[in-house]
């Protein structure tokens, strides 16, 4: 507090020393470049006490219980993870699969979660017509190839 007293009252001298210089500087002839100095001394005088102030902005968040929030935060992420993984490994098949212009009428991916959190794509069982089991035969080695697993093809009939 006593640091906020002593920089108002340096605020104060520094108005009344600038007010005494707008009045005794002519504004003709030089004189508006004195009167811009003035102001800007005056605004940074003004603005200098504002930048020492410092907050202190402690996060106390020993309320939150660390273990389950970090365990649930943990289990979201891998979820999420998850489902990316599995999503975009439907998507390369899709893709393989249309260069041979096969469409799958389902695409399953099992996966695993290691111990440390890794992602295994463990099997894809792609579901197609019985007319289309040849092509989609021929796309399995390349798949395998791409995923590094078991993919297996399957007809409905």
């Amino acid at each position: 507090m006593e640091e906020l007293r002593g920089w108002s009252i340096a605020v104060c001298f520094a108005a009344v020393g600038c007010a005494a210089m707008q009045w005794i500087i002519p504004k003709e002839k030089g004189g508006k470049i004195y009167h811009l100095l003035v102001t800007t001394f005056f605004i940074c005088s003004m603005i200098a006490p504002l930048l020492t102030f410092t907050v202190d902005l402690s996060l106390n968040m020993e309320w939150l219980p660390e273990a389950s929030v970090s365990e649930e935060l943990n289990d979201i992420v891998t979820e999420q993870l998850t489902r990316q993984v599995e999503g975009r490994v439907k998507e390369i098949a899709e893709e393989c699969l249309s260069y041979r212009d096969v469409t799958a009428k389902e695409i399953t991916v099992k996966t695993d979660i290691s111990e440390n959190g890794n992602i295994y794509i463990q099997q894809v069982v792609i579901y197609v017509d019985k007319q289309k089991v040849a092509g989609a035969l021929a796309v399995r080695d390349v798949l395998e190839e791409q995923l590094g697993t078991t993919v297996s093809i399957r007809s409905d009939g």
